[in-house]
């Protein structure tokens, strides 16, 4: 389609032509993107609360009310949408890790804030994201591979910490690392969850353990 206008001598001209793919883009998701999407959704479902192998696929075509055929327009099998959604918690997770390395040069309270609200992001998102959350940090059997690798981003975040000093230099990072991931794996799964508390104040609570320690102050 080409729609017609005037150049700068105001002679008429042709615009060039307006492809029917950029109309789809701006009017939002076309009717395939939907239905992915309706199959996202239920397979979050259905994995959350039946796990990978008692999961079928007539159930999630089930649940998003769409036919079996149309499942096979998207993935090929069931456990290609299940690695499609553990790879997605994956990629999320640490793009929030590299995201929240506190910058050099602030003050030791904006430092602390910082730090603290790095905990809040990270679990945020599984308060935002329970059941996929479940699926692709715990559930999964790369469950091993993914908290390693958050560790590793982890340990090099505490290397840029100590050396902007917020952190002390005699830590090791990568047991400090550990030490801390475990903490998040914990308070996800037995808080978060389970909603007992939120991100905020659970954030300030794992924020004052670990940058107050724990050991009283003689009075």
């Amino acid at each position: 389609m080409r729609a017609n206008g005037t150049n700068r001598n105001g002679l008429k001209v042709k615009t060039a032509p307006v492809h029917r793919a950029a109309r789809r883009q701006r009017a939002g998701p076309t009717k395939g993107e939907r239905t992915q999407a309706r199959l996202i959704d239920a397979a979050i479902a259905e994995f959350a609360s039946r796990g990978l192998e008692r999961t079928k696929i007539s159930d999630i075509v089930a649940r998003a009310k769409l036919s079996q055929p149309a499942f096979y327009l998207y993935f090929d099998t069931k456990d290609r949408l299940y690695e499609h959604l553990v790879s997605r918690v994956r990629k999320e997770l640490l793009a929030i890790i590299r995201r929240v390395r506190v910058p050099s040069n602030l003050d030791r309270a904006t430092a602390r804030r910082g730090m603290t609200a790095a905990i809040r992001e990270f679990l945020q998102y599984f308060a935002d994201n329970p059941s996929l959350g479940l699926i692709g940090y715990f559930q999964t059997p790369r469950t091993k591979e993914i908290h390693k690798e958050i560790a590793a981003f982890v340990a090099a975040n505490i290397v840029a910490e100590q050396a902007s000093g917020y952190l002390r230099h005699d830590l090791d990072p990568d047991f400090a690392s550990e030490c801390y991931v475990g903490t998040l794996d914990r308070i996800v799964s037995q808080y978060v969850l389970t909603g007992k508390s939120s991100p905020e104040q659970l954030a300030d609570d794992v924020a004052d353990v670990y940058l107050r320690g724990i050991e009283a102050t003689k009075t």
